[in-house]
């Protein structure tokens, strides 16, 4: 009979997770019932390596993103899946001259709403090209609490993260989308969002080859001690 011993039970359990979250973020209510969403579920050694890869190339681009960035990387490694989920009508004013977005609104006296919105230069210089409608980010904010909600009711450990949604941007996981939130995934012991350690240098890998430089040491001495 088939076996599926205990890591590769968790591998698929997480990716099952993943694509529950996908769908509870597809059904999620948004304004006016028009799709705001997409999303891709990213899995396999060498393709989360892929997206760890890319934050670390990130970091060096700014000087304020170089730990918070490189934290973020070593937290990818810990995953065992990652989700994208991106919205691809931040720039498609949803019409309600609503002054979410900050910016100058059309004339509401000749019926031109968000025109001005449309036409203000996008800030390609940012990590997100903006400003973007304020309802179609609201929408989309709905997307992604559903697929949170359904990572809580299966004891599934995630966080939004803005770096790790700049990687899959960059990566171009979805094409259409200009606002990517990344959600990394896992199932362990221990969750590794949590208590995440402030210098980015500290690793698991690098913790365990300093163990093996002491571990002689250690042993000398607790032999001696009669351990």
């Amino acid at each position: 009979m088939p076996i599926e011993r205990h890591n590769e039970a968790i591998q698929n359990a997480v990716i099952h997770a993943g694509r529950l979250m996908l769908a509870a973020a597809t059904t999620a209510p948004v304004h006016g019932g028009v799709d705001v969403m997409e999303g891709c579920l990213v899995y396999g050694r060498d393709e989360i390596e892929d997206v760890a890869g890319k934050l670390e190339e990130l970091s060096a681009q700014k000087k304020q993103w170089d730990q918070s960035f490189r934290r973020e990387a070593n937290i990818v490694r810990e995953s065992q899946a990652v989700l994208f989920l991106g919205c691809h009508r931040g720039h498609d004013p949803f019409g309600h001259a609503c002054g979410r977005c900050l910016g100058p609104q059309g004339d509401p006296e000749d019926g031109t709403r968000c025109t001005r919105f449309r036409n203000t230069p996008k800030l390609n210089d940012a990590p997100f090209p903006g400003p973007m409608c304020g309802i179609r980010v609201s929408s989309f904010g709905y997307t992604v609490g559903s697929a949170l909600w359904i990572a809580q009711r299966l004891f599934i450990d995630t966080r939004p993260k803005f770096p790790v949604g700049l990687a899959g941007l960059k990566l171009g996981y979805l094409p259409r989308c200009k606002f990517i939130v990344g959600l990394p995934l896992s199932v362990t012991s221990k969750n590794p969002f949590d208590d995440v350690l402030a210098n980015p240098d500290i690793t698991r890998d690098y913790l365990v080859e300093r163990l093996d430089r002491i571990w002689p040491i250690f042993r000398s001495v607790l032999s001696t001690l009669g351990g």
